[in-house]
């Protein structure tokens, strides 16, 4: 366990000094800071343009870092040879995917509590200076920054999993871009053939797009935005519902990407 917890923090002294995350961290932020002066061309409604601006950077930069993070840590270990001279020690090599995985997901974390609490300062200044029409709740805020870091969380381990398999780091990269954007979708696809006629839609059609909607990660029932900005209530069984999923859904893709790097011949 010693060795678990020593080896996720090289792993995250390695992730600070990276310079690529670095810059799209202060990009991330550059851009949040300038939602305020965004949100004022809307007259009359700044307050839900400045949550949906601020919500929005916020996720744009958590998927950078994800793909970044999930397709790169295994491929590069391999491309400068360091994971060899890892595994030549008396570790597992699930023990090193569960601390780069762990890594992974405090970076990750800590960035959404970094730009979340500075979204919500620019949220509170603004909101004192613009009357809104609608009572906004900083719970459903804050929901739907916690969900938008498990959906991220889990976008970032499912390019992890691409890059056990990987010789490259465009399968992680662009694989994982694909799945978030077909498991973005999913739900408004699935919605959308289910107001169809049967007799407009095939039958292999529909079974297709079934069988995509159960393998594929269903990204929207982790989406609390539009909660977020209009002040809607968020039930409880529908977070209850997003972190079931979420958990079980991680933990099939943590044991396929160990069973994968496990099988895998490194040369």
């Amino acid at each position: 366990m010693i060795v678990f917890f020593r080896l996720t923090w090289l792993f995250n002294l390695g992730l600070i000094r990276d310079k690529v995350l670095r810059v799209v961290f202060l990009a991330g932020l550059f851009f949040l800071l300038l939602a305020p002066f965004v949100s004022v061309f809307s007259l009359r409604q700044v307050q839900q343009l400045l949550v949906t601006t601020t919500l929005g950077w916020l996720s744009l930069t958590l998927l950078l870092l994800a793909l970044i993070l999930g397709g790169g840590g295994v491929w590069r270990d391999i491309e400068r040879r360091w994971l060899f001279s890892l595994l030549g020690l008396p570790l597992r090599r699930s023990t090193y995917l569960f601390a780069r995985a762990l890594s992974l997901v405090l970076c990750l974390s800590l960035t959404a509590l970094f730009l979340g609490a500075v979204g919500a300062a620019l949220i509170a200044v603004m909101g004192d200076q613009y009357s809104t029409a609608y009572v906004f709740s900083w719970v459903g805020y804050w929901c739907a920054v916690f969900f938008a870091l498990l959906r991220y969380v889990l976008l970032a381990l499912i390019s992890l999993l691409l890059s056990c398999v990987s010789t490259s780091f465009f399968l992680p990269l662009f694989g994982s871009l694909a799945v978030f954007l077909a498991g973005s979708a999913s739900q408004n696809v699935m919605d959308y053939l289910a107001g169809l006629p049967a007799e407009n839609v095939s039958p292999l059609a529909k079974l297709f797009v079934q069988t995509l909607y159960v393998l594929l990660p269903n990204f929207s029932a982790l989406d609390f935005t539009t909660q977020a900005v209009y002040g809607l209530e968020i039930k409880a069984v529908d977070m209850a519902w997003g972190l079931g999923y979420f958990t079980l859904y991680t933990a099939v893709v943590l044991a396929l990407a160990v069973w994968c790097l496990e099988r895998r011949e490194l040369k």
